[in-house]
């Protein structure tokens, strides 16, 4: 039982037409083409009948106001909605038009709309042309019925964006910072918007002062900013871009680094001067050209500082600690309390030769590898701590998704042990 068909043809973009209005007669042929736009809502008013015999039913005639969608059900951009009596006709299927359907077959059907008329937005998911058609043989014999009105209007004007902030300049001239390479999952938190405003980061996607960034525990991403310093996010790790902008010909940057790890290599040149640093609850660490990383705790809020090039002053944020000035191949952890003795890489603050963050790694690659099967997330702030315990370390990780609360391990030596049910299910991958 065709009687209003909708048929999506690939075609380039152009701008939507203006209000059309149009009759599809009940018993001729008649088309009318519209060009449509991807992810634009044309809002469409459409009313009417048809009437035909079908041998199909006991009183030889049908009226309907039924629209179907012919489209490949894997690219469909059809209206979705419910399908009217399916148990009657079996052959209505997953591409028909349904929010507006209805189908009255000798009164024992009762129609969606009394009026026979329907509104709903048409929102293609393809650019392309629109083409709406009558078929004028109905089971075997010519259709009759008033046909369809139809009302089609321009695309409603673009709502706001609630999670895009505008883009403010700072007084010394804000740089943008640019995303050189990402692989999932990582989230952005643009400045300005609700905290729950999150979108996934993209390749070229550019940063200004205020915003966020979220990894999961097998999100990476790289940031590269105007004066070639790139900096290596990954591991479930939060941070702010605080604030960055030039200032008497200094690149100044600092990042609050609120979870995780940053590896930075900051460029350091006659022409473009660099003032960079990355500060935890704990302590700042600040270069003026260098390659290092720094990794915060928040569960014990120790921060971790290691030089692989250059030179770094780490300044502890408890007054009377004195800060440290680290040179290449060496490492501090500053706690709220103490620092640490400066040592090899990976070994400052190292319980029976496994320092917090190897402790750390070891659990969040497991949980990594079970992202997938097991549905699970970190939340983007106090996602882990990790705590001395004997011969070792206590490992604790939040997490989300399917399997929600505290997965707990236990690291010694070489030895990675999971200590409650969830974290068992985790290393099992939830099998």
């Amino acid at each position: 039982m065709a009687v209003l068909l909708l048929l999506l043809a690939p075609a380039a973009a152009r701008a939507a037409d203006p209000i059309r209005q149009f009759h599809l007669a009940a018993d001729a042929t008649v088309q009318t083409k519209l060009k449509v736009r991807a992810g634009k809502v044309y809002p469409m008013v459409i009313s009417g009948t048809y009437r035909y015999s079908d041998s199909r039913f006991q009183n030889h005639f049908e009226s309907t106001d039924t629209f179907y969608c012919f489209q490949g059900s894997a690219n469909s951009s059809c209206p979705k909605g419910q399908v009217p009596a399916a148990s009657i006709y079996p052959e209505t299927g997953p591409d028909d038009i349904l929010p507006m359907s209805s189908s009255v077959d000798g009164g024992q059907i009762p129609a969606y709309s009394s009026d026979h008329t329907y509104s709903f937005g048409y929102k293609p998911k393809k650019s392309g042309t629109l083409v709406l058609s009558t078929q004028p043989k109905c089971g075997g014999s010519s259709c009759t019925g008033e046909g369809f009105d139809i009302q089609i209007f321009a695309p409603e004007a673009d709502a706001p964006d609630p999670c895009a902030a505008p883009r403010r300049a700072h007084v010394a001239a804000v740089n943008e910072v640019r995303v050189a390479a990402v692989q999932p999952s990582v989230l952005v938190h643009r400045a300005g918007t609700s905290p729950d405003c999150l979108i996934e980061a993209t390749k070229d996607m550019v940063l200004q002062q205020g915003d966020e960034i979220s990894c999961d525990p097998d999100g990476k991403i790289t940031l590269q900013f105007v004066d070639n310093s790139t900096t290596v996010v990954s591991d479930t790790t939060q941070l702010k871009i605080a604030s960055y902008f030039t200032e008497g010909g200094v690149v100044k940057t600092e990042i609050l680094l609120r979870m995780g790890q940053i590896a930075a290599k900051v460029h350091k040149s006659e022409a473009t001067k660099s003032d960079f640093r990355i500060k935890s609850p704990t302590g700042t660490a600040s270069v003026r050209g260098t390659d290092f990383s720094v990794f915060y705790d928040p569960g014990s809020r120790a921060m971790t500082t290691t030089v692989r090039e250059g030179v770094v002053e780490v300044d502890p944020a408890k007054a009377g600690l004195k800060t440290v000035s680290l040179t290449p191949g060496q490492e501090v952890e500053v706690t709220p309390s103490a620092v640490s003795k400066v040592a090899a890489p990976g070994k400052a603050g190292a319980r029976n030769g496994v320092s917090r963050l190897t402790a750390l790694t070891r659990v969040l690659k497991i949980v990594a590898r079970a992202n997938g099967p097991c549905r699970v997330s970190t939340p983007p702030l106090n996602a882990f701590a990790v705590k001395p315990v004997s011969g070792g370390w206590g490992v604790a990780i939040k997490l989300t998704g399917k399997h929600k609360g505290t997965a707990r391990w236990t690291v010694k030596g070489r030895h990675t042990k999971a200590t409650n049910a969830l974290a068992k299910r985790v290393a099992k991958r939830c099998s």
